[in-house]
C-alpha cells in the first residue's frame, strides 16, 4: 500500500500541485513568522549583551514613597573599594532629534539620551571629542549616517518641551538596542544629563567593573553594605538574563500576532486540501474499488490515501520552510529597522522553526485528507465493475445543514449578547461567537449556494447559454462549490469585519472630537508622555494666541466626610479660558469659567458623590495632603477628555503637584492658517518631540492611526486570499478534467475554444462572487456586533458602512474569479474534442 500511495502521488502530481502550493504558502507564513521573530530576538539579545559589556554590577534606582537614585557620594564610596576596577554613573531619558528637514528622526519611544564619560566601553568615540557644556552633545554613528550630521553641526533636540539647540562635538559607535532598532541616542556631559533628566549629583544607574581576579558575586558582597535597601543591585549576568526575559516577552507577542494570521492562512488551506482529495477520491472510484476487490481492507485504503497526504504534506512543509526563510528576509527588509523600531540582525533559523514547519505541513495535510480517506474506504468492490456508486448521501447533507444551522444561530446570539459589565469580557465572548458563527455558515454553504448563485442569474443573461452553463456547473457539486467559496469567504469576512469596525470607530472619534474640543490647535507629545509646563507658557505667550490651556492630571482623595471615601481624577486647566477651548455641555450651572476655589464635576462623579451646583467639596492635595475646599459651580455631561473633576491649574501648582500637561489647546486670532501653524511651531522652538495640530489634522490623525493598522492587517490577510485563489484554480482545473468528455461534446456541436474558455471563466467568477457575497455579508454582521459593544463606551459610535471599500472587496472577489480561471480556462479551451469523446 505504501508503494501504491507513492505511485498515486506521482501519477496525480499535476492535480496535487495546487494543494501542495497551498500548504507551502501556509507553512511559509508560519516558518517566516518563527524565523523573523527569532531573528529579532537574537538581534535584541546581541545588542543588549554588547551594551552591557564590561558591567559586572549595576546599582539601579528604587522606590520608597518616590523615586530614589544613586548619587555621587555612593559612586565615590564604591570607587574606593579594592574590589572595584572602575565605576561609571549613567543617566538615561527620552529626547527627540530633528533632522535636517526639521522633522523628527525615528520614533520618540526609541529616541533616547544619556551621559557619556571617558573610558565607557559601550560607546566608542570615532570622531571629534566628548561634550562638555550644556550646548554640546555627541550622536551615534547610525543617526549621523542617515541624517548627514557631523562634528561641528548645530542640531535641534528636545525632551518634553520647546526645542533646544546644541553643537555636535563627536560621533560614537554603540550596540545599543534602541539604536539598532532605528532609534537615536544623544549623549551629554554627566552634569548636563543630570540637569536635564534628574537632579545634580544623581544617576539613574551606577555601572561597576570588578578589579582583576574579583568575581561578580564577590563584587556584589563588597558593594552591598554601602547600598540602602531602597536601591536595587544586579550582577552583569543577572542584568543580561533580565533583559533577555523582557526581550522574549516582547518578541513572543510579535510571534503570536504573526502566527495568528499564519493560522488563518492554514485554515483556508484546509478547505483546498480536503476539496482536492475529495475530488481525487471521486475520480478514482474504480481504481480504489479494484483495490478492495483484490483484497485490500478498508483500513488499508484509508491508510493509502493518508500516506499520499503525508508525502504531499512533507514535501510542501520542506518547501514552505525554504520559502519561509525568504519571507523572513522580506520581513526583515521591510518591517525591521528605522521605520518600525525593530532591530535587523543575522537571520536565525532554529531547530524549532524546522520541526514546526515540517510538522505543520504534515499534520494539516493529513487532517484535511482524513475525511476523504474515510470516504475512499467506503467504496464497495462492486464499483470496480461499473456498478453505480454515490459517495455523497442526502442524509449527510441534512446532518451537515442541521449542525450548521444550530451553530449559526448560537454563534450569532453569542456575538450579540452582553454577558457582563466588563467590556473586554464581552469582546472575548463576541469573538468566540463570531468563530462559531463562521463555522456554522461554512457548514451551510452547500445549501446557501443555490439561492445565492440563483440571485446572480440576471447578471449572466447577457452571456446567453454560456452563462447558464456556468451557473449549472457551479451548482453541479454544491459541496465542492461550498468548500471553494468558503476559502475566499473566510478572508473577506475578517477583512470586512475589521473595515466596518474601524470605519465606525473613526467616525465616532472624529465626532467626539468635534463635540468636545472647540480649540483651533492642539499641541501634544508625539508619544503618550506628558509635556513640560514650559510648552503651555510658550503657547500662551505667542502673539497669535487669544486663549489657551494645558491639561494637567492628578488623582486626588476626598477629605473624609466631604463626599465619601476614595478619590477621583482632578484636571488642572486655565479656568478663565476653558469655555472658549472645550465644548462642555452643562447639566447644571451657568458657565464653565472657573475662578479661585471653584470646581466642575462630570455627571458620573456628581451622581456618585451626591453633589450638585453650590455644594462644597474638600480634597486632600499634594504629598502634604493639604485640605482645600471648593465650590461646585457646574456639572457637565460625559466628556472625551475631561472626566472626573476640573479646577484651575494654580491649585495644583501651589500644592506642589506636577503640572506637566497631556495636551495644550489654543484659540488663535483669525483661526487656522499656515502662517499661524508655523508661528506656533516656532513658539515651541520647532521641538521635534511636539506635534502642532490644527482641527483638520486632529481628525486626520485619528483616521491615520486606524488606516495604518488596517493596511497592516490587509497585508497579513493577503496570504489567505492568495491561498483562496489557488483553491479556485485547483477546483476548476480538476473540474475541467472531470468534464473532459462533456467539453469535447460541446466542441463537437459547435462551441468554439473562446466559448469554452468564457464558460470556465464565468463559472469561476460565479463561485468567487458567492464566496465574496457571503464573506462581506458575514463581515458586516460581525462588524456591527462589535460596534454594539463599542457603543456602550462611546456614545458617538454608529454603524458606518464604507460602501467604496465594500464595493472594492466585491470587485476583488470577481477579479479573483477571473485570475483563477486563466489556466483552467486555457486548458479547457485546448481540449481535443475527438480524444475527449473517445474517452467516454
Amino acid at each position: 500500500m505504501f508503494r501504491t500511495a507513492l505511485r498515486n502521488v506521482l501519477a496525480h502530481k499535476a492535480k496535487l500541485l495546487m494543494t501542495a502550493l497551498a500548504v507551502t504558502l501556509g507553512v511559509a507564513f508560519v516558518a517566516g513568522s518563527l524565523v523573523f521573530s527569532s531573528t529579532v530576538s537574537r538581534a535584541y539579545s546581541d545588542a543588549v549583551s554588547s551594551d552591557l559589556r564590561g558591567i559586572d554590577l549595576a546599582v539601579t534606582e528604587g522606590w520608597d514613597d518616590g523615586p530614589l537614585h544613586p548619587d555621587q557620594r555612593l559612586l565615590d564610596e564604591i570607587a574606593a573599594l579594592p574590589e572595584t576596577g572602575a565605576v561609571f554613573g549613567d543617566v538615561r531619558g527620552n529626547a527627540a532629534l530633528a533632522g535636517p528637514d526639521g522633522e523628527r528622526v525615528g520614533e520618540l519611544w526609541s529616541s533616547t539620551a544619556g551621559s557619556i564619560v571617558e573610558g565607557d566601553e559601550r560607546r566608542t568615540l570615532v570622531e571629534g571629542r566628548l561634550p562638555e557644556g550644556e550646548d554640546e552633545l555627541v550622536i551615534d554613528s547610525r543617526t549621523a549616517e542617515r541624517t548627514g550630521f557631523t562634528t561641528g553641526d548645530t542640531v535641534t533636540w528636545s525632551t518634553d518641551g520647546p526645542g533646544r539647540t546644541a553643537t555636535v562635538t563627536g560621533v560614537f559607535e554603540t550596540e545599543d538596542g534602541d539604536v539598532a532598532a532605528g532609534g537615536t541616542l544623544l549623549l551629554f556631559a554627566p552634569d548636563v544629563a543630570q540637569e536635564i533628566f534628574l537632579e545634580p549629583g544623581q544617576y539613574g544607574q551606577l555601572n561597576v567593573t570588578a578589579a582583576p581576579g574579583v568575581s561578580q558575586d564577590e563584587l556584589r558582597s563588597a558593594v552591598e553594605p554601602l547600598v540602602t535597601d531602597s536601591l536595587d543591585l544586579a550582577t552583569g549576568t543577572e542584568l543580561v538574563a533580565e533583559q533577555e526575559r523582557s526581550i522574549a516577552s516582547y518578541t513572543e507577542g510579535l510571534r503570536t500576532g504573526l502566527l495568528i494570521f499564519a493560522g488563518i492562512s492554514l485554515f483556508v488551506g484546509i478547505f483546498i486540501i480536503a476539496n482536492t482529495f475529495t475530488m481525487l477520491v471521486t475520480q478514482r472510484i474504480r481504481e480504489l474499488a479494484l483495490l478492495r476487490a483484490v483484497g485490500a481492507s478498508r483500513r488499508q485504503v484509508t491508510r493509502s490515501v493518508l500516506i499520499e497526504s503525508f508525502v504531499v504534506g512533507l514535501l510542501a512543509g520542506a518547501t514552505g520552510l525554504v520559502v519561509g526563510i525568504g519571507v523572513a528576509l522580506l520581513l526583515r527588509a521591510t518591517i525591521a529597522g528605522e521605520a518600525s523600531g525593530l532591530p535587523a540582525g543575522e537571520l536565525v533559523v532554529g531547530l524549532d522553526s524546522v520541526l514546526v514547519s515540517l510538522g505543520v505541513g504534515v499534520v494539516v495535510t493529513m487532517l484535511s485528507a482524513w475525511l476523504p480517506a474515510r470516504r475512499a474506504a467506503k467504496i464497495p468492490p462492486a464499483a470496480a465493475v461499473g456498478a453505480a456508486y454515490a459517495p455523497a448521501t442526502r442524509r449527510g447533507l441534512v446532518v451537515r445543514t442541521t449542525v450548521g444551522a444550530v451553530l449559526t444561530v448560537l454563534g450569532g446570539a453569542l456575538a450579540l449578547v452582553r454577558a457582563t459589565d466588563d467590556m473586554s469580557s464581552n469582546f472575548l465572548i463576541m469573538t468566540f461567537g463570531a468563530m462559531v458563527l463562521l463555522t456554522g455558515v461554512i457548514l451551510l454553504t452547500p445549501v446557501l449556494s443555490r439561492p445565492v448563485i440563483a440571485a446572480v442569474r440576471p447578471l449572466l443573461r447577457p452571456f446567453g447559454f454560456l452563462g447558464d452553463l456556468a451557473r449549472r456547473n457551479a451548482l453541479r457539486d454544491s459541496r465542492r462549490t461550498a468548500a471553494t467559496a468558503s476559502a475566499l469567504m473566510i478572508g473577506l469576512t475578517l477583512i470586512t469585519a475589521l473595515t466596518v469596525g474601524a470605519a465606525g470607530m473613526q467616525r465616532a472619534m472624529a465626532e467626539e472630537l468635534e463635540q468636545t474640543v472647540s480649540a483651533d490647535y492642539e499641541v501634544r507629545m508625539f508619544s503618550t508622555m506628558s509635556m513640560s509646563s514650559d510648552v503651555r507658557e510658550a503657547v500662551a505667550a505667542a502673539p497669535e494666541v487669544t486663549a489657551s490651556t494645558g491639561l494637567a492630571t492628578e488623582y486626588v482623595e476626598f477629605d473624609a466626610g466631604s463626599a465619601g471615601d476614595g478619590g477621583a481624577i482632578l484636571h488642572g486647566v486655565n479656568g478663565a479660558d476653558l469655555p472658549e477651548l472645550m465644548a462642555l455641555e452643562l447639566a447644571e450651572g451657568e458657565s464653565a469659567r472657573l475662578g479661585e476655589g471653584e470646581i466642575l464635576l462630570d455627571a458620573d462623579t456628581a451622581a456618585e458623590r451626591g453633589l450638585g451646583t453650590g455644594d462644597t467639596v474638600a480634597l486632600r492635595l499634594g504629598e502634604a495632603e493639604q485640605v482645600e475646599e471648593f465650590t461646585v459651580v457646574g456639572v457637565y455631561e460625559d466628556h472625551r477628555t475631561l472626566y472626573g473633576m476640573v479646577t484651575d491649574v494654580s491649585v495644583l501648582e501651589r500644592n506642589g503637584i506636577s503640572t506637566e500637561d497631556r495636551f495644550v489647546w489654543a484659540m488663535t486670532e483669525g483661526g487656522v492658517s499656515p502662517a499661524t501653524t508655523e508661528a506656533l511651531r516656532a513658539a515651541v522652538g520647532d521641538s521635534p518631540a511636539l506635534s502642532v495640530l490644527d482641527r483638520e489634522a486632529m481628525i486626520a490623525e485619528v483616521s491615520a492611526e486606524a488606516d495604518t493598522a488596517l493596511t497592516l492587517v490587509y497585508a497579513l490577510l493577503g496570504m489567505a486570499v492568495v491561498i483562496a485563489v489557488l483553491g479556485v484554480v485547483n477546483t476548476l482545473a480538476m473540474s475541467v478534467m472531470e468534464r473532459r468528455s462533456e467539453i469535447g461534446m460541446l466542441r463537437a456541436v459547435g462551441l468554439d475554444r473562446s466559448g469554452v474558455a468564457r464558460m470556465v471563466r464565468l463559472e469561476s467568477v460565479v463561485i468567487s462572487l458567492f464566496g465574496g457575497v457571503l464573506g462581506i455579508g458575514l463581515g458586516i454582521f460581525i462588524g456591527w456586533a462589535g460596534g454594539l459593544k463599542l457603543a456602550e463606551q462611546m456614545s458617538t459610535y454608529q454603524l458606518v458602512l464604507p460602501y467604496e471599500r465594500l464595493g472594492l472587496f466585491l470587485l476583488l472577489a470577481a477579479v479573483v474569479g477571473v485570475v483563477a480561471a486563466l489556466w483552467p480556462a486555457r486548458r479547457a479551451a485546448r481540449t481535443d474534442m475527438l480524444s475527449a469523446i473517445h474517452a467516454t
